[in-house]
C-alpha cells in the first residue's frame, strides 16, 4: 500500500510525512531499510522525512534512525511535551523524528535544538 500511494505523486518530494505510529499496533513494514528505499525514490535530494512517533509503547527513534543510516542520512528527533500547569487536554506531548541526506538540509530544526545523536542510542 505505501509503495502505491507513494508513486502516484509525480516528481520528488521536499517533504515526505510518515504519521502511522501512535497506536500500539506499529506498522513495521514502514521503518524498514526496503521502506526507506523507497522513500529516498521520492524524496528531493534536500528533502526530509518526517516520522511522528509518540508512542507509549515503543522508542521507534533508534530504530528509524538506523534504517535511515544505512542509507547515508542523518537523524533528529524532538518531543514536544505538555508545558507545566498545562492541561494534558489541552497540548498532548509529541515526538518526531526527520531523517536528511546531510544535516546541513535540517536547517534551523538541527540549529534549534534537537538531538541528533541520541536518535542513534539504543533505548
Amino acid at each position: 500500500m505505501t509503495q502505491e500511494v507513494l508513486f502516484r505523486v509525480e516528481g520528488k518530494a521536499g517533504v515526505i510525512i510518515i504519521d502511522a505510529f501512535s497506536s500500539d499496533a506499529i506498522p513495521v513494514h514502514l521503518i524498514t531499510i526496503e521502506a526507506m528505499k523507497l522513500y529516498l525514490e521520492k524524496l528531493a535530494e534536500r528533502g526530509v522525512l518526517v516520522f511522528h512517533i509518540s508512542n507509549n509503547v515503543m522508542d521507534l527513534a533508534p530504530v528509524i534512525a538506523r534504517a535511515g543510516a544505512v542509507h547515508g542520512l542523518v537523524a533528529w528527533q524532538r518531543t514536544d511535551t505538555t508545558p507545566p500547569g498545562v492541561s494534558r487536554m489541552l497540548h498532548a506531548s509529541s515526538r518526531a523524528i526527520v531523517l536528511a541526506r546531510s544535516e546541513s538540509h535540517l536547517g534551523a530544526m538541527a540549529a534549534g535544538g534537537g538531538d541528533i545523536e541520541a536518535a542513534m542510542k539504543s533505548p
